[in-house]
């Protein structure tokens, strides 16, 4: 049985599933990441398709901007950028940080419902965020604030952006 045949055999069997790709090669990184993504989804379209009951998945990717599709890549075919667009209506739910807003895949950005935001110095990741939801109006504190744990929130729940700290 392939790895990635495995992993949707432990999920649909209600298991937890942490695929560490934390270290290696990046290329290997990425073969391995899209392999599991797409057996994932094709699993879950195939669910979907036949009117079957969904399995709700939750995917977190650490680093995502080394995995997802760059900004200038307009191919939306690909894996990522299916499960953000996609994803919802299969169950699949897509977790993701970075620190490099601004290099990953604008259709991905364009389909997250929820973001955490903390301190950013960069004015490329700042002026990228500004696309999105009000960000623009916490920009300037974005850069200047450097207090742990103090992040910008905004959820697919609340319209509005809150500023949080724990």
């Amino acid at each position: 049985m392939a790895f990635e045949d495995e992993i949707v055999d432990l999920l649909n069997r209600g298991e937890i599933v942490i695929v560490d790709l934390s270290i290696g090669d990046p290329s290997l990184q990425r073969i391995y990441s899209d392999k599991v993504c797409l057996r994932l989804f094709h699993e879950a379209l195939g669910r979907f398709t036949s009117n079957e009951p969904l399995r709700f998945i939750q995917m977190y990717f650490e680093e995502a901007h080394n995995l997802f599709p760059r900004k200038e890549d307009r191919d939306l075919t690909a894996i990522y950028n299916r499960l953000a667009k996609e994803g919802q209506k299969l169950g699949i739910g897509l977790l993701y940080a970075t620190q490099e807003v601004s290099s990953v895949s604008s259709s991905i950005l364009k389909n997250t419902q929820n973001w955490f935001v903390s301190h950013l110095n960069n004015r490329d990741e700042l002026r990228e965020i500004e696309k999105y939801y009000d960000f623009e109006d916490f920009t300037d504190s974005l850069r200047r604030t450097t207090d742990k744990g103090f992040i910008r929130m905004k959820t697919d729940s609340n319209t509005f952006i809150v500023p949080v700290q724990d």
